[in-house]
């Protein structure tokens, strides 16, 4: 789950960065355009100059083009390394099919037989053999142990990957309501607020959130304006129009990745390498905690989640940045009596919250 977030968020990065030297290079020909600055050059540059300024709208049209069409496709091979990453991940926590969520059990047979299905189909390119996708699905249905889900038939799509499909996905999985939980995220919400610091986001109403989410439904729409080579002059954005939309969707696709890890932290932190800490003895600026804690393991880099009593957003996590006892920093702490320590994080900590530690390993 992790390295495909990365991956995703790499790629909305990479199209900023394409972003950014196209506006650079518009910059740079409106220097050159005026005509003291025209003077200055030979006729071939001059001439070279004209062409490019006289080819401005194709420059935008192709910049907008090759913006919608990568966003959505990073966002698209996201959300289906997403859901088959989530299901590997969880069931590497349980020992048995049969300890999986209720809706990937229920789900899993129709869909691998619709896997299984596609994978026989010559007009589909799939990894997976159809003799393999149906041994795994008999080692499941008969309590085999270890066993191996078709993860890839979770994300089955035909036509385009909209709210309301990433909605069914997350939904066979036994994980909703979707645009709720993807709303009340630490990152969609730290998006919004840094967008329009003036809204009231608590009075947004369930009804309304579809509306908020929206931008992923017209990055759909757009898509497939672009794909069928309709691209009209008038409903261009603008450079600084397609960044904030990268944004919206990096911040949209670290959310999913927070709604999906709540249920894998659920399932962490009930396992024998958790180490419960309790309330906080104190926190400073929502980013240090301090604990006393008699027996424990922890190191930099380990994972700290907070119980928040959210019933849509039940954890907070992230890495641990450094540790300190008595003012003095340790990459390491293995405690056998009281002791009070520190340690900083960026999961916007709260006195309120119980706290546990998960090793580093765990945060896939």
């Amino acid at each position: 789950m992790k390295v495909a977030l990365q991956s995703f968020l790499a790629g909305t990065t990479e199209l900023e960065r394409f972003l950014d030297s196209s506006a650079k290079e518009a910059a740079l020909l409106s220097l050159l355009l005026p005509e003291e600055r025209r003077g200055q050059m030979e006729r071939e540059e001059r001439a070279l100059l004209d062409h490019l300024a006289g080819a401005v709208t194709d420059r935008r049209r192709y910049i907008y083009a090759v913006a919608i069409v990568s966003l959505y496709g990073l966002l698209e091979r996201y959300i289906d390394g997403l859901i088959a990453d989530y299901i590997e991940r969880f069931s590497s926590l349980v020992p048995s099919f049969g300890d999986m969520p209720e809706a990937i059990r229920k789900n899993h047979f129709d869909l691998s037989i619709e896997l299984a299905r596609l994978a026989a189909d010559d007009r589909y390119r799939l990894d997976l053999r159809k003799e393999e996708i149906i041994m795994n699905l008999h080692g499941c249905l008969s309590g085999a142990v270890p066993f191996q889900l078709n993860s890839a038939a979770f994300a089955i799509h035909r036509g385009n990957v909209n709210l309301q499909r990433i909605g069914d996905f997350l939904s066979r999985l036994g994980v909703a309501p979707h645009l709720p939980k993807v709303f009340r995220a630490c990152t969609m919400q730290t998006y919004l607020r840094s967008r329009d610091p003036d809204r009231d986001y608590s009075r947004i109403s369930d009804s309304d959130l579809e509306a908020v989410l929206q931008p992923i439904d017209d990055l759909v729409a757009r898509r497939n304006e672009v794909s069928h080579g309709v691209v009209n002059v008038d409903n261009l954005e603008s450079i600084d129009l397609l960044h904030e939309r990268c944004r919206f969707v990096a911040a949209y696709g670290t959310s999913l990745h927070e709604v999906l890890m709540q249920e894998v932290i659920e399932r962490q932190i009930g396992l024998p390498d958790a180490t419960a800490l309790g309330r906080a003895l104190k926190v400073f600026n929502r980013t240090i905690v301090c604990f006393k804690h008699s027996q424990c393991r922890i190191k930099v880099g380990d994972i700290l989640v907070a119980r928040t009593g959210d019933p849509i957003m039940p954890f907070r996590f992230a890495p641990i940045d450094s540790i300190q006892i008595d003012g003095e920093n340790r990459d390491e702490i293995t405690l056998t009596e009281d002791t009070q320590f520190a340690m900083k994080t960026s999961l916007r900590a709260s006195e309120s919250f119980e706290y546990v530690v998960l090793p580093a390993a765990d945060a896939a």
